[in-house]
C-alpha cells in the first residue's frame, strides 16, 4: 500500500480519484519476445537447482528478511549480497528441493562491494555450481535471465536485457532492464550461455523496470583473497554485550562505534521494542540520561524507566516532531496512557537530543536538552523506585543512542551559559573560512568540540531555513498555477490546450505558455498547407493523420510509458511522444482548428478519439498506435483483452475538456503515489479541487496532504472549512479523527 493510502485508510477515508487513475493508462508495450521466453525457460531448467533462498532470522528465530544466492563452487561456496545476510543474525540457506545447508563460516565479504561468500556444509547430493563468465565487457542489448526470490516468491525467473554498464560508488555495475524487487538481491544474472555475469544488488527508486547488478569481476577478486570469519564470530559482530543489555519484544539492536543502533519494528503493539539495562539503579533518587537521534521524522525512540522487566514501564521520547511521556501498563494500546505531549522549540528534528529523567520516591521529572518538560507523581507501590530502565523504540523507527548514563545525578548536557556566550562571540568574530588563519583558531582549541557543535547547529539551522524558503517559494508557484487554472475554468468555453499546458506548469516553474501556444499555431499552419480549400471532412482527417503521425512524428511512448513527462503537453509537443490521452489532446486540438468534429472517448485502460466527418460514419482513432482506425467492435475487443470486460455505452460517451484535465491529473496522481511523492500529490490535488470543488474526497485529501507536507496551520484551516461546508458528506466523526490526528502531529 502506498504511503498516501496508508494515511487515508488510517482516517477511514475513501479515496476515489487515486484509485481510478489506473484505468487511464493503456497497457504498456510488452518487452521481450517468444525467443526470450524460450531462453528463460532453458536457463531456468539448467540453473534453478543452483540458486538458494537465504533467510535471516531474529534472536527469537523468526524470519526477518529473505534474499537470494547461488552456488559458485561444488565445495560449498555460495555468493550473495552482504546486505542479504546482515550481521549478528542466524542465517538459513535452503535449496530449491527444500534441503537446508548449514552455514559453517563467512568465507569472504566486502562491505564496499556489498558482496559475501558463504561456506555451507555439503549435503548428500552434490552441489551444482553456476560458472562465472570470463567476459569482462558486455554489450548493451544482450539478453539476460535473472533468478531469485522476489517479494518472497521463491525460485522465480525473469528475462530482460543489459541496458548498459555504470560506475557507481567505485563499483562496476550492470544496468538491467528488468523488474527488481526485495528478495532478488544476491541472485545471479545469467548470459545466454548460462554463465553468471553479475549479482543482483539493488533496484532503481525511479522506475520499476530498472535494476543494478555488480559484475562477477568483483566476485572473482574476492574469491582470490578471502577473509574468512567463523559463523560464531560473525554472529558476535556488532552485537550487544549480553551481560549488560537485555533486548525485549524484537527490533534489531546492534552496537557500532560506541553507539547503539536499532531498526526494524518490534513485536509489541505499535512496533514497541525494549532494550533494558540488566543492572537496575541501586537506590532512589537517581537520574538517567541518553542522547538519541531519530532517522525518520515520524520515528519514535527514547528512554524507558520505572519498568518491571516486562510490559510495564514509562516512556520519554521524541516522536513526529513532538516530545511525549507515556505510561505503559500492558501489551495493548488500551493499557497505554499518554501523560504529556507537546511541541518543543528545544527538540532538534533528525539530530541528537539529550533526554534526562530524574526519579524520586513518588515523582519523576523529564528533561529535554536540559529543559524541564514534564513532572508527575507515580504510585511507588505499583512502580517501585528501584526498577528497570533502558531504551525503547516504536513502529518502523530506526534510531541511534549514545552516552547512556545513570547515577544519583548525571552531568548537565549544556555547558555554562557564560562559556557558551564567550565561544559564540569568538566564533562570530572569525572571518570567512577562506580568510581565517591558525592564530585566530588557536584560542578555541580547548573548546573545539563545543565550537564544532555550535557551528554544526548553525549550519543545520540555515539548511532548515533554506528548505523552508524553498517550500514557501513552491507554495507561491502553486498559487500562481492554480490561479491560472481557476481563471481558465471561469471562461465560458475553457481552452483545453491552455488548460493542459497550465497543468504542466505544476511541475515546471520555468514553463511559459505563450511559446507553446505559438508553436501549436505553427503546427496548425503547417497542417493547413497540406489541405486543399475544397477538401471534404474525410480528406481533412486523412491529411491530419498523415501530418501528425508521419510528418510531425507524434508517437506513443514505448520505453518510458509511465514517465510524468508523457502527461505534460509541453513535453509531448517538444518530444512528439506521449500516452493515449495527451496524444489525443494534440489530435483534438488540430482537428478543431480544421473545423472538424472530434471528441475524446475515455475507455477503461485506453483513451481514443471519435472522428465524425460530415456525411460519413464516425469511427475511432487510436493516437497511441499512429492513428489506427477502429470500429466499436475493435475497441470492445481491445478493452476486453486489457481489462477482461466489455465496455458499456457509458464508456463510449464523449468526455468534456474538464474531464480530460481531470484524467491527466489522475495519471499524475497515480505516478506520484507510486513514488510516495507527497509534495507532487499536493500540487495535483490542489488542481483537482479547482476542477471538482464540490468533491468531499478531494477536499479531504487536500487537508491530509497539507498536514503531511508540514503545512499544519493550512491543514487545520481546511478542516475548519470542511466543518462548515461538508460535515454531512464527510461525517463529523471522521473530521474529529482528522483534527485529533493533525493536532497530535503523528
Amino acid at each position: 500500500m502506498s504511503i498516501l493510502a496508508k494515511f487515508a485508510y488510517s482516517l477511514l477515508f475513501v479515496i476515489h480519484a487515486s484509485c481510478a487513475c489506473t484505468a487511464l493508462f493503456a497497457e504498456p508495450p510488452v518487452a521481450g519476445s517468444p525467443e526470450q521466453g524460450t531462453l528463460a525457460q532453458t536457463l531456468y531448467e539448467a540453473s534453478a537447482d543452483s540458486v538458494v533462498v537465504i533467510s535471516v532470522a531474529d534472536r527469537e528465530g523468526d524470519q526477518r528478511g529473505m534474499g537470494s544466492g547461488f552456488v559458485i563452487d561444488e565445495e560449498g561456496l555460495i555468493a550473495t549480497n552482504l546486505h542479504v545476510i546482515g550481521r549478528s543474525r542466524p542465517i538459513v540457506v535452503q535449496t530449491k528441493s527444500g534441503v537446508e545447508l548449514p552455514v559453517e563460516r563467512i568465507h569472504a565479504f566486502d562491505t564496499s562491494l556489498d558482496l559475501a561468500i558463504l561456506k555451507v556444509k555439503l549435503p548428500e547430493q552434490p552441489l551444482k555450481p553456476i560458472a562465472l563468465s570470463k567476459r569482462a565487457e558486455l554489450e548493451p542489448g544482450e539478453s539476460i535471465v535473472v533468478l531469485g526470490n522476489p517479494q518472497g516468491l521463491k525460485h522465480s525467473v525473469v528475462s530482460g536485457i543489459i541496458s548498459g554498464t555504470r560506475r557507481i560508488d567505485s563499483r562496476n555495475m550492470l544496468q538491467l532492464a528488468i523488474p527488481v524487487e526485495p528478495g532478488n538481491s544476491g541472485g545471479p544474472v545469467l548470459n545466454r550461455q548460462g554463465e553468471a555475469i553479475g549479482i543482483v544488488t539493488m533496484k532503481s527508486n525511479v522506475t520499476d523496470n530498472l535494476g543494478f547488478a555488480i559484475t562477477v569481476d568483483h566476485l572473482k577478486a574476492l574469491l582470490e583473497k578471502p577473509n574468512s570469519v567463523s559463523l560464531d564470530q560473525w554472529l558476535r559482530i556488532g552485537s550487544l554485550d549480553d551481560s549488560r543489555w537485555e533486548p525485549m519484544f524484537g527490533g534489531r539492536w546492534s552496537q557500532r562505534g560506541g553507539r547503539i543502533l536499532v531498526d526494524q519494528p518490534g513485536d509489541g503493539f505499535g512496533g514497541r521494542a525494549l532494550c533494558l539495562v540488566r543492572q537496575p539503579p541501586e537506590k532512589v533518587p537517581y537520574e538517567i540520561s541518553v542522547q538519541v537521534k531519530l532517522n525518520e521524522l515520524d520515528g519514535a525512540a527514547g528512554i524507558a524507566f520505572l519498568g518491571d522487566g516486562n510490559f510495564r514501564h514509562y516512556g520519554f521520547y521524541p516522536t513526529s516532531g513532538i516530545i511525549r511521556v507515556t505510561k505503559f501498563d500492558g501489551p495493548t494500546v488500551y493499557q497505554w496512557e499518554v501523560l504529556h505531549e507537546a511541541v518543543s522549540a528545544k527538540l532538534r528534528k533528525l539530530d541528537w537530543n539529550h533526554l534526562r529523567v530524574r526519579v524520586e520516591f513518588d515523582q519523576f521529572e523529564c528533561y529535554l536538552n536540559d529543559d524541564l518538560v514534564f513532572r508527575a507523581k507515580y504510585d511507588a507501590a505499583r512502580y517501585p523506585g528501584v526498577s528497570r530502565y533502558g531504551l525503547v523504540k516504536f513502529r518502523h523507527s530506526s534510531a541511534e543512542f549514545k552516552q547512556l548514563n545513570h547515577g544519583e545525578t548525571v552531568p548537565s548536557h549544556a555547558p555554562p551559559a557564560q562559556r557558551m556566550e564567550k565561544i559564540e562571540a569568538m566564533l562570530g568574530a572569525l572571518p570567512s573560512r577562506k580568510e581565517v588563519v591558525d592564530e585566530q583558531l588557536s584560542p578555541l582549541t580547548d573548546d573545539a568540540e563545543l565550537a564544532r557543535a555550535i557551528l554544526k547547529g548553525k549550519a543545520a539551522q540555515l539548511k532548515r531555513e533554506a528548505a523552508e524558503l524553498e517550500r514557501l517559494a513552491e507554495d507561491f508557484h502553486l498559487r500562481r498555477v492554480v490561479g491560472r487554472l481557476s481563471r481558465e475554468l471561469e471562461q465560458e468555453e475553457s481552452d483545453l490546450l491552455r488548460g493542459c499546458l497550465i497543468l504542466a506548469q505544476l511541475d515546471d516553474e520555468q514553463l511559459e505558455l505563450q511559446p507553446y501556444l505559438n508553436q501549436f499555431e505553427a503546427l496548425t499552419a503547417q497542417l493547413s498547407e497540406t489541405v486543399a480549400e475544397d477538401a471534404t471532412d474525410q480528406e481533412k482527417f486523412a491529411a491530419l493523420d498523415r501530418f501528425m503521425f508521419q510528418q510531425a512524428g507524434f508517437h506513443g511512448s514505448r520505453t518510458d510509458y509511465y514517465e510524468r513527462a508523457n502527461s505534460y503537453l509541453s513535453r509531448v509537443i517538444d518530444d512528439r511522444e506521449g500516452i493515449p490521452i495527451t496524444l489525443a489532446v494534440v489530435y483534438l486540438e488540430l482537428a478543431h482548428r480544421l473545423e472538424l468534429k472530434a471528441e475524446g472517448v475515455d475507455l477503461p485502460g485506453h483513451f481514443l478519439v471519435r472522428a465524425q466527418p460530415e456525411g460519413e460514419a464516425s469511427y475511432l482513432v487510436d493516437c497511441f498506435e499512429g492513428g489506427e482506425k477502429l470500429s466499436r467492435e475493435d475497441a470492445e475487443a481491445m478493452v476486453a483483452d486489457l481489462r477482461g470486460a466489455i465496455p458499456t455505452d457509458e464508456d463510449f460517451r464523449a468526455v468534456e475538456p474538464d474531464s480530460i484535465l481531470q484524467r491527466i491529473l489522475q495519471n499524475l496522481i497515480g505516478i506520484a503515489e507510486q513514488a510516495n511523492d507527497l509534495s507532487a500529490l499536493l500540487r495535483y490535488y490542489e488542481a483537482m479541487v479547482q476542477l471538482e470543488p464540490e468533491s468531499p474526497q478531494l477536499q479531504g485529501m487536500r487537508a491530509l496532504l497539507l498536514h503531511e507536507t508540514g503545512r499544519n496551520s493550512q491543514a487545520l484551516a481546511q478542516l475548519d472549512w470542511l466543518d462548515d461546508n461538508m460535515a454531512d458528506e464527510i461525517g463529523v466523526q471522521r473530521l474529529a479523527q482528522m483534527r485529533e490526528y493533525f493536532q497530535r502531529g503523528q
